[in-house]
């Protein structure tokens, strides 16, 4: 899913957006999904640059996230599991479901709540 800063004052609905940008990671070609969604290339372009963009930033906030999570989790004897747990009641947040996104915020309002992260790290 395409984080929803890429959104702002777009003509295009969002599920166009994610779709091109999905429909380009499994390698179809850009003039294709053009002429199938109707959009610009040059703007399908910038849809997939600034996606990759921000898909490299929120993978490194992520992956720094979790090594301080499970550093968290070791020095207190928890799982991570059990760190997003309590992570979650802390903040208040029930997941009404178990996706990955779901979680994952719950670990960056936990790591931006410790000081790991920055409050300017986009949620997903």
């Amino acid at each position: 899913m395409i984080p929803s800063a890429l959104a702002p004052r777009s003509p295009y609905p969002q599920w166009v957006r994610e779709k091109a940008v999905q429909e380009h990671k499994r390698g179809k070609r850009v003039r294709r999904i053009s002429e199938e969604l109707g959009v610009p290339r040059t703007t399908l372009g910038r849809w997939i640059r600034t996606f990759k963009t921000k898909e490299a930033r929120i993978a490194a906030a992520m992956r720094a996230i979790l090594v301080a999570c499970r550093q968290k989790a070791a020095e207190a004897r928890e799982t991570l599991a059990e760190l997003v747990g309590r992570a979650s009641r802390a903040l208040g947040f029930k997941a009404k479901c178990k996706l990955v996104s779901s979680r994952t915020n719950v670990l960056l309002c936990y790591a931006k709540s410790e000081g790991h992260v920055t409050w300017s790290v986009p949620l997903l």
